[in-house]
């Protein structure tokens, strides 16, 4: 039997795969307190297991039990990626978020992030695509 722990996730709506946030504090001594970008309403997910992005409010996150990572299961990392606009002269920042295993590359993730954005655009209204630059890759927890 796998163990199970109890965590803040987020639902994808998509494929109904649960993501698990990672605590504020990087100790965990307060597992209701769940990571969340600081100053951001949204949260861009991209699912790990269907590749959808989709967005979410906080309003949308709930305690839920989920496989601990236990002997044999590759220890999962969540991680920031942040692109900013290759539209001229704008270059303002999007980021979204993916819970995947922690010896994921950052090429992978460059990729799995260009391929989720073709269908965004950045808060000035600009289409982000292929070119979008990276501007940071932050390993959360």
């Amino acid at each position: 039997m796998t163990p199970v722990q109890q965590s803040q996730v987020l639902v994808c709506p998509h494929c109904k795969r649960k993501t698990a946030l990672p605590p504020r504090n990087r100790e965990g001594k307060s597992p209701n307190q769940h990571y969340w970008p600081t100053g951001n309403v949204a949260l861009n997910l991209l699912c790990n297991v269907c590749r959808n992005l989709s967005v979410h409010s906080q309003g949308m996150v709930r305690p839920a039990l989920v496989e601990s990572e236990g002997l044999g299961a590759p220890p999962s990392v969540f991680v920031r990626i942040t692109f900013g606009c290759d539209q001229d002269n704008c270059g303002l920042p999007f980021s979204l978020h993916i819970r995947t295993e922690a010896q994921t590359t950052e090429d992978e993730l460059t990729t799995w992030g260009r391929s989720a954005i073709a269908t965004t655009a950045c808060s000035a209204g600009h289409p982000l695509g292929q070119n979008s630059t990276v501007i940071s890759i932050v390993r959360i927890q």
